[in-house]
């Protein structure tokens, strides 16, 4: 992990693409406190918005605004996720070239046997809950990486 002090020599494109200029409530409070947590301590921030039909199209136009920039960090973020100002610290001072926050799918894997009566919401989230990543086996960085 990098100092906090580095976020000072940063210029980030946050990135949003998103489909008829929609974002959620959720989406929209954690972008307000992210950029006053900005200034706060003096990260150099943009935030570009990019309307399109085809979210992956979005996506490029985004990246080709950023190779266009003096920017050194692009930072994807969706348009319907609640996100905490320190996850986006936390991933922007990892140190690595690339990384990424994952967040649960909006579905479950529900059993074909039903819900125990004895679990509890959290044992189901925990067994249940879908990541769109796989876990690669090997060690995890102190850090968490």
């Amino acid at each position: 992990m990098l100092n906090a002090d580095e976020l000072r020599k940063f210029k980030v494109m946050f990135a949003t693409p998103n489909y008829c200029r929609n974002t959620t409530s959720i989406y929209t409070a954690s972008i307000f406190n992210l950029g006053f947590s900005c200034a706060k301590v003096g990260l150099y921030a943009c935030l570009d918005l990019y309307s399109e039909s085809l979210i992956t199209r979005a996506r490029n136009k985004m990246v080709a605004h950023f190779l266009s920039g003096d920017y050194t960090h692009l930072f994807f973020i969706d348009a319907d996720i609640e996100f905490t100002v320190n996850a986006v610290f936390r991933l922007l001072l990892s140190g690595h070239d690339i990384s990424a926050g994952v967040y649960p799918l909006k579905e479950h894997r529900w059993p074909n046997d039903g819900i125990p009566a004895t679990m509890t919401r959290e044992q189901f989230e925990d067994r249940f809950t879908m990541y769109p990543v796989r876990p690669v086996t090997g060690e995890v960085s102190p850090d968490g990486f």
